[in-house]
């Protein structure tokens, strides 16, 4: 889920299959689950946010892995930002390391990011 704040996205350092890298907050569907609910819960378990969709960005294949990529504009609607945690893995295997908001400028150029940013702000 893409959120914009004060010229900010807000992104997670994550470890996925063997690469780290700088992503928007989401993840997988459960069994049942739509697109949009499961990108509202996965913020909220890896950024400790509130958020409700607010419109579909972008849909499309996966870069990584198979399946579907739906990208959400969300807005925040409550909590304190904090870094998500799994409680099935051990420390050492947490696959997200570290949460926080970029300048969109510093972003043009970061390949999961930049085409999302001309649905986003154009």
């Amino acid at each position: 889920m893409a959120i914009l704040q004060d010229e900010q996205l807000l992104l997670v350092r994550q470890t996925y299959r063997g690469e780290t890298l700088w992503t928007f907050p989401g993840g997988g569907r459960l069994e049942g689950e739509t697109p949009a609910s499961a990108a509202v819960r996965e913020v909220k378990a890896e950024t400790n946010l509130e958020t409700r969709v607010v419109r579909l960005l972008y849909t499309g294949p996966r870069t990584r892995g198979s399946g579907t990529y739906y990208c959400y504009y969300g807005k925040i609607l409550g909590g304190k930002l904090r870094l998500g945690t799994d409680p099935e893995l051990p420390e050492s295997a947490q696959e997200l390391h570290e949460v926080r908001w970029w300048p969109i400028e510093l972003l043009t150029e970061h390949p999961e990011v930049s085409f999302i940013l001309s649905a986003l702000c154009g």
